[in-house]
């Protein structure tokens, strides 16, 4: 509950309201790693919303990149979030499988590609999963809806938007693996 009013607070756009999930943040030190990490994403995905997106960029540099636990516990929640899984989870465990789980990938592929946006405050967490995304389900680039999705959203980010040196990056090596999947 505490993590979902966190999460939720970012929605709020009344002044003074970026200073309680910093509060929270800083006053709760849980023990275990799942734990600590959905509180990472929520605080970095609320900083984002509210215009921080160095929080944001920090929370993908260190919790995602290189660490094949995060990588996975991310796309695990994105797949459940937007209800890709099969059934319904008692607890936040599955999100610390260490592997992806057994969703196809195409509806949480079409929502990613959806959040491809530039004004989209966490725009550079949906590249970065499309990406990993895309790393573990390579044949997701030859379906329908989600691959023409992706398709039509990738000229927009790339057409001179400001984007993060990391997210210029990861949104060409998509393309590339467009035009792979298209030869």
């Amino acid at each position: 509950m505490r993590r979902q009013a966190l999460y939720l607070s970012g929605y709020d756009e009344q002044p003074g309201t970026a200073e309680w999930p910093a509060h929270q943040q800083a006053t709760e030190r849980p023990a275990d790693w799942l734990t600590r990490w959905l509180n990472s994403r929520s605080a970095a995905a609320v900083s984002a919303r509210q215009g921080d997106r160095d929080r944001l960029s920090h929370f993908i540099d260190t919790a995602l990149i290189d660490d094949d636990a995060g990588e996975a516990a991310n796309l695990n929640y994105w797949a459940y979030w937007i209800g890709e899984t099969a059934h319904l989870e008692l607890s936040d465990d599955f999100i610390a499988a260490h592997t992806p789980g057994p969703w196809p990938g195409d509806k949480l592929l079409v929502h990613l590609a959806q959040g491809l946006a530039p004004h989209h405050g966490y725009v550079d967490l949906n590249i970065h999963s499309v990406w990993s995304l895309l790393q573990i389900r390579p044949n997701l680039l030859r379906s329908g809806t989600a691959g023409r999705t992706l398709r039509e959203r990738l000229p927009v980010m790339l057409d001179g938007r400001v984007l993060s040196a990391r997210g210029r990056r990861e949104l060409e090596s998509i393309r590339y693996a467009i035009r792979l999947a298209e030869a």
